[in-house]
């Protein structure tokens, strides 16, 4: 949010009055666009990694995959009692 402001404040002080697409470095995969008219600011920002992010996130905290390395290969070998 604060890199969007930032990119307001610099195209409203540029007097730019075109649409302007930025594409900021620690937001690698998104571009932010903003437009400056007088009266009026238009912003908006297109992040087409969290479409792959988001899923995986959720599937890595609901699989959570670190048990099963916390576990060990003995784990896996052991046969429950009655079988």
């Amino acid at each position: 949010m604060a890199t969007l402001l930032t990119i307001l404040q610099t195209v409203e002080a540029a007097g730019v009055t075109d649409a302007v697409e930025v594409r900021s470095f620690p937001w690698l995969g998104t571009s932010f666009t903003a437009q400056h008219t007088p009266g009026t600011i238009n912003a908006g920002y297109q992040q087409p990694w969290a479409l792959l992010v988001a899923p995986l996130l959720v599937f890595v905290l609901v699989a959570q995959p670190w048990r099963l390395l916390r576990r060990g290969p003995r784990a896996a070998a052991i046969e429950p009692e009655g079988a």
